[in-house]
């Protein structure tokens, strides 16, 4: 008999198991909330925004699973700044703007954008009843403080309390003046009420006006332009070799506004130039005797360029001031314009600039630049954005310039105090580096900002 022998069977490796789903969004409760949210973290539940550095998009698929594309560090750390600012602001016509771009940044750029607009109409709706508690409570208080000669004031005439240093004269030298909170005054139409104390003590030496409050007037900068003479305008600035300052690179710009307005949904707003924004805001403060608000600053490639191509785009809502009440100055810098639309236009030029653009040697426009710009139709006002997302060629990944960029900040200054040693040191400072654009320093005021109107 033959033993038979039998062959073992294999056994078959399983398959590995497929990687889990990224979990679906959480979908935002509509749910209204007690009182609007009072910390980034309490904000981020609310509205179900992830946690973390980097984040991934908030959209939807056919399949009503999440998206799982992710969203650029840019845009997660610009996210972050903006829940901040919604935070401070309070309110929800104060928060719209932040919260319109919020709800479009958390979505992927290649799929889910026409998502946005749903998504803030949610968060709307939560917010909403408590936009209309904190307004009912502001109306009243405005009409209790509220003063004869704001009656009637137009938005071309903003009401700013001045500086007001009550605790300056019983400080000694040893302590350390503390960090003022960074809420906002509630409306430029009703003046706060001042601080019970002797006359000598309400009034710092910088502000030598009487009358505590500080009306500021403004005019239209220039006539207004069609679409087509204001991209002419940026077309001849970027055409033009670099020249002056212009040549000068790792400085900033900045955008500011009165603290009198911090909290309103459309300030106006003043936007410079400095190499040293915090010395800039110590002179400002010096010269017209208000602390200004920062609302943020960028890093930026030959920055005084920046700022004449801001300025020719934000042409129609520029303003000048008739005369600062402290300085005298017509300062000429000053826009009408809210603040998210300010932020995109300053950040789109910031942007292209980092591109490297213009020549090392005579600060020309490089060709391929110029025939891009060259072959732009004026007629169209989204015009630039094409050039600054160049989209002509694939020669530069989109995902490369945005990605990981932190050149944006979002600033609360510390008040602090200047001395006379203080201001005469900045008055040695380079002044290509403190007059941004020509607001000069003389009594008149009245000296051109530079840009060739």
């Amino acid at each position: 008999m033959i033993p038979t022998t039998t062959t073992p069977v294999p056994t078959p490796t399983p398959a590995p198991a497929p990687a889990p789903a990224p979990a679906p969004a959480p979908a935002p409760t509509t749910t209204p909330i007690p009182a609007w949210p009072s910390t980034v973290s309490s904000l981020r539940q609310i509205l179900s925004i992830d946690t973390g550095a980097k984040l991934d998009c908030h959209g939807q698929t056919r399949t009503n699973a999440r998206c799982r594309n992710g969203v650029s560090e840019s845009n997660s750390s610009l996210v972050a700044s903006l829940l901040d600012q919604i935070v401070v602001h309070g309110s929800l016509s104060a928060a719209h703007s932040a919260l319109s771009r919020v709800a479009h940044l958390v979505m992927c750029k290649r799929y889910h954008q026409d998502q946005g607009p749903l998504r803030l109409a949610v968060w709307e709706a939560i917010l909403k009843p408590v936009t209309e508690v904190v307004v009912k409570r502001e109306d009243q208080e405005s009409t209790l403080t509220s003063s004869k000669e704001t009656v009637g004031a137009s938005k071309d005439t903003l009401v700013v309390t001045p500086v007001v240093e009550v605790k300056q004269e019983s400080l000694s030298k040893d302590d350390t003046p503390t960090k003022r909170t960074t809420s906002r005054l509630r409306s430029h139409s009703s003046p706060s009420t001042p601080t019970k104390s002797s006359p000598k003590h309400i009034f710092s030496k910088e502000t030598p006006c009487k009358d505590p409050v500080i009306k500021h007037k403004f005019k239209t900068y220039g006539l207004q332009r069609s679409t087509v003479e204001t991209n002419r305008k940026i077309k001849e600035i970027l055409l033009r070799p670099l020249r002056g300052e212009e040549k000068k690179r790792d400085g900033e710009i900045y955008l500011y506004t009165f603290p009198e307005t911090y909290h309103d949904a459309q300030p106006y707003l003043k936007i410079g130039y400095s190499k040293d924004v915090d010395a800039r805001m110590a002179q400002w403060k010096a010269q017209c005797g208000y602390e200004s608000q920062v609302l943020g600053h960028f890093k930026s490639e030959h920055y005084a360029k920046i700022e004449k191509l801001v300025q020719a785009h934000l042409h129609n809502q520029r303003k000048t001031e008739v005369g600062c009440p402290t300085c005298r100055v017509w300062h000429k810098e000053w826009f009408d314009v809210d603040f998210m639309t300010a932020l995109t236009i300053v950040g789109m030029w910031t942007d292209w600039m980092r591109k490297l653009p213009y020549d090392d040697d005579g600060g020309n426009l490089l060709e391929k630049w110029r025939l891009r710009v060259e072959g732009l139709d004026m007629t169209d006002p989204d015009c630039w954005t094409l050039l600054e997302r160049d989209v002509f060629d694939d020669d530069v990944d989109e995902s490369e310039i945005s990605e990981g960029d932190e050149s944006f900040s979002w600033t609360n200054y510390d008040q602090f105090e200047l001395s006379g040693g203080d201001t005469a040191e900045l008055s040695d400072t380079d002044e290509s580096e403190l007059s941004d654009t020509g607001d000069e320093y003389d009594s008149k005021g009245l000296a051109d900002d530079g840009d060739e109107e």
